[in-house]
């Protein structure tokens, strides 16, 4: 059997491609398409110990607006929204990079260029290898939440029922869990 992967940030019609199943982020708007949703963490604040001890690290979110922030450029404002679950602050942020890509503005925080508001998931391994450091830790943004869509038939094809099967069961599993 033969898989294709597709990467693009770009929403593609499945139906209209011939795509089986696609991993989509965030909300989803209204469709003819099946979504099984599942929750990996949420969004936290990450820079490299180089840039915090250059640049200082920040006790509150207003804070920020004096640091280097590295931008989602798919977020539509400029404030990052942060809580510590007693209060919520919308911070207006300021910086040279955005990216449209969440890797990226990990590797730009790895090289010491700002703070990233990234999803801690993709941070655990390099938080473990103190790579990378949580910058207000009791402060978090919303849940990452993503979903697997696929189009809305009779019939799941075994491919499709196989990788969403083997994706829940992996997602569930303690170890990753514990390092979100």
């Amino acid at each position: 059997m033969e898989t294709e992967l597709l990467v693009t940030n770009r929403i593609l019609d499945l139906v209209a491609e011939g795509i089986d199943l696609a991993i989509r982020a965030g909300a989803l708007k209204d469709s003819r398409l099946i979504a099984k949703r599942f929750v990996l963490g949420q969004f936290a604040l990450w820079a490299s110990p180089s840039y915090l001890k250059k640049r200082g690290v920040p006790s509150h979110p207003k804070e920020l607006s004096q640091h280097e922030c590295l931008r989602f450029s798919r977020f539509k404002a400029k404030a990052w929204e942060l809580t510590n679950d007693k209060e919520t602050t919308a911070v207006m942020t300021t910086g040279r990079v955005l990216a449209d890509d969440f890797e990226t503005l990990k590797a730009i925080a790895l090289q010491g260029e700002g703070v990233g508001f990234v999803p801690s998931f993709l941070c655990a391994k390099e938080a473990q290898e103190k790579k990378l450091t949580r910058v207000l830790p009791d402060w978090h943004g919303d849940a990452v939440s993503f979903s697997m869509v696929y189009p809305a038939q009779r019939f799941v094809s075994p491919k499709v029922r196989a990788f969403i099967t083997v994706a829940e069961a992996t997602l569930k599993e303690p170890k990753i869990l514990k390092a979100l």
